[in-house]
């Protein structure tokens, strides 16, 4: 196992910017961090949480179609308002970051359990660590890049689950740009560029990668 780095530090980025290297000329991140990108950003969550009202009143008058009595229930009308209703709800619904729920991985025909760790941490990303409680000190070791592209890294828990058996995974679990305050470090592709060679650097040289967009 790979040394704990302590939380919060980023040597990659420290050493990018002692050598003078400025992220505020990142376009990507100066553009989100500009007046016009707090604006476009205020112009996506206005409408989302004005939008909040319609989702409790469709999902309440769904429950209300889901009571009605038996002999009511095969009305078109009320088929076809279930209908629409759910499809308001799922499309207005917040849904949060999924488990991976990989609590287990077969080994030569055994179940072996893992334990899901968190091996780095900054405010962008945690590179999680997927311990098999078992000895298979010749097995390489993977370092799979999930997407930045607002999808949780939990889309790939199939592709994890493929590699178990016979890798020693680490995932990138990007955070979500949303749920950080203005006052967050500034990211952008050379950030992220960044912190891909500093969790390589963290594994060691024999890590092998896998990106996937």
């Amino acid at each position: 196992m790979p040394p704990r780095v302590p939380t919060g530090t980023f040597r990659g980025l420290e050493r990018r910017r002692d050598s003078g290297y400025d992220p505020r000329l990142n376009g990507a991140a100066a553009s989100a961090q500009s007046p016009r990108g707090r604006v476009l950003y205020q112009c996506y969550e206005m409408p989302r949480l004005a939008l909040v009202p319609a989702r409790a009143l469709a999902s309440g008058a769904l429950r209300f179609l889901e009571i009605v009595p038996a002999r009511l229930r095969g009305l078109t009308g009320r088929n076809l308002a279930a209908a629409v209703l759910a499809s308001l709800e799922h499309l207005l619904r917040e849904f949060g970051r999924p488990a991976f729920g990989l609590a287990e991985a077969m080994i030569g025909g055994e179940p072996v359990a893992v334990e899901e760790e968190v091996t780095w941490q900054g405010p962008w990303c945690e590179l999680r660590h997927f311990r098999r409680l078992a000895r298979r000190p010749n097995d390489p070791r993977l370092l799979l890049v999930a997407p930045l592209s607002g999808r949780h890294a939990t889309l790939l828990r199939e592709t994890m689950a493929a590699f178990l058996p016979d890798h020693d995974i680490f995932v990138s679990d990007w955070r979500n740009a949303r749920d950080l305050p203005v006052a967050a470090p500034e990211f952008g592709l050379e950030d992220y560029i960044a912190h891909v060679i500093e969790f390589v650097r963290l594994l060691g040289p024999e890590t092998h990668v896998v990106a996937v967009c």
